[in-house]
């Protein structure tokens, strides 16, 4: 026998001999007898040393021919530590099992709870989805156009009516800053709000002006809000738009009619004041004219009894002229003056005019008449016209308490006639100037000259319904000058 050097050693050292413990010796030689020349037997068997320590063996047998005799070998190996260590090895393999077997039920355990919280990541991602998409719907059904800013200014969402106002689309709202956005006029004023807000969280609401998609000006109401994060720090800016242009139109609208009807009041006062000033004279001298006459009437002379007859007469013309201008000027307020031009001679209905008014004037008064034109025939409104040379020019001989010159000029300045009137009187204050065709409004220089102030009002509209122009230039005690064009190209034709 061969076998390792431990086994070899110890049979020198003791005499011992070979004691497999768990192999039979005639299979043994039984396995040796039949081992082949080319064949090698293993076995593994236990060897008892003298010690009595027991060592786990392994030989290895087989046979060599040598000439013609065949020589059984063995080799024998201790494995004693070998096994050792298999042993410790499949120990710790069972125990890394085990340990595996344990890590694994908790990684299962870990994995369910993975799974779990996952299930509930995507249920809660679901309803934060459906939130999302509810509050977006939601947003989306408001009229009015909302938006949505983070601290850097940029819009970050927006719903579809201010998609509409703006003529864009969200994908091209998103991430632009207001100035990026070319309907929104009051861009600067709006971004100063904005860091004045994000500085000072809350809300607030102003208005602006923008245009929308058909670039129409629009009157915005804005309101507006901080919101917070989770953390409590400020998130952005959220805003709602009201356009509120209808509701400045009709404000607009109940102004002027407010407006109108402070005017209207003030009128009305006026023309009490006026009625109750210009109606007392005469009547007060119808009222003592009348009450002499039926004393005295039968008494006096034929020439002294129609003396005071005239004076009723007058009186009663007067009242009579300031009744029809009161109505003239209601016409013309309500539209419906009457307007028949005809083929009139301009140069004669001017001249009748002026006649007439010299022969009532005051001595200190001159009246000049300068037609400059060659044309003397136009459709006119004779009615219409005398009212307005009258009303001007006993405008201009009233208030020339001083006296002095009063020129009426006429002539043609390129395609229209033109007509001035200019005299040396007192002038008019240039705060009176705005209201000159206000009906009953009068200048604060008139001092006790009588009159309705119905003359300059009256005169404008029946101008204006020959499709004709009136202006007034004037000074404080340097006389008045009006302008009257008519026959303009585009409004009357000169007759053929």
């Amino acid at each position: 026998f061969y076998s390792s050097s431990s086994i070899v050693r110890d049979f020198r050292e003791h005499g011992g001999e070979v004691l497999p413990v768990d192999v039979n010796y005639s299979d043994w030689d039984h396995i040796l007898e039949d081992l082949n020349s080319e064949q090698i037997k293993e076995i593994n068997c236990s060897h008892v040393l003298s010690s009595g320590e027991i060592r786990n063996v392994e030989i290895h047998s087989g046979n060599i021919k040598i000439k013609d005799e065949t020589l059984l070998f063995s080799i024998v190996f201790d494995t004693t530590e070998r096994r050792l260590a298999e042993k410790q090895l499949e120990k710790y393999s069972t125990h890394l099992e085990n340990l595996v077997q344990e890590r694994t039920k908790k990684l299962d355990k870990v994995n369910l709870r993975l799974k779990q919280e996952i299930e509930k990541l995507k249920t809660a991602e679901e309803r934060i989805q459906n939130q999302v998409s509810f509050l977006q719907t939601l947003i989306d059904t408001i009229p009015n156009p909302v938006f949505f800013r983070d601290t850097n200014k940029v819009f970050t969402g927006c719903n579809t009516a201010f998609e509409k106002l703006h003529g864009l689309k969200k994908e091209d709202i998103i991430g632009k800053r207001i100035s990026e956005i070319p309907s929104i006029k009051d861009a600067t004023m709006i971004d100063e709000r904005d860091d004045y807000l994000l500085l000072n969280p809350g809300e607030e609401k102003f208005e602006a002006t923008i245009y929308d998609n058909n670039n129409i000006e629009r009157e915005v109401l804005i309101f507006r809000a901080t919101h917070k994060r989770a953390d409590g720090s400020v998130g952005g800016i959220v805003g709602v738009i009201v356009d509120i242009s209808e509701i400045k139109k009709l404000e607009k609208e109940i102004l002027k009619a407010l407006e109108k009807e402070k005017e209207l009041n003030e009128l009305k006062s006026r023309f009490i004041s006026m009625a109750s000033h210009e109606f007392r004279t005469p009547l007060t001298s119808i009222l003592a004219s009348a009450d002499l006459l039926e004393l005295y009437g039968r008494k006096w002379p034929e020439d002294k009894y129609y003396n005071y007859v005239g004076i009723i007469q007058k009186s009663v013309e007067y009242m009579t002229e300031l009744i029809n201008d009161v109505l003239t000027v209601s016409r013309s307020e309500s539209g419906v003056i009457v307007f028949n031009p005809s083929e009139n001679n301009l140069h004669e209905l001017m001249k009748t005019i002026i006649d007439n008014l010299r022969l009532s004037a005051p001595d200190k008064i001159n009246i000049l008449f300068e037609y400059n034109m060659e044309e003397k025939v136009f459709d006119l409104d004779p009615k219409l016209l005398n009212q307005v040379f009258t009303n001007i020019l006993s405008n201009a001989i009233k208030y020339s308490p001083k006296g002095g010159t009063v020129t009426v000029s006429v002539e043609r300045e390129k395609e229209c006639i033109s007509i001035t009137i200019t005299d040396e009187g007192i002038g008019i204050p240039e705060e009176d100037q705005k209201r000159l065709f206000e009906p009953f409004h009068r200048a604060e220089n008139v001092g006790t000259i009588s009159g309705t102030g119905l003359g300059l009002s009256i005169a404008k509209k029946s101008v204006e319904i020959h499709h004709g122009t009136l202006s007034i230039k004037s000074q404080v005690n340097r006389g008045t000058q009006v302008l009257i064009k008519l026959n303009c190209p585009g409004q009357l034709q000169q007759s053929e």
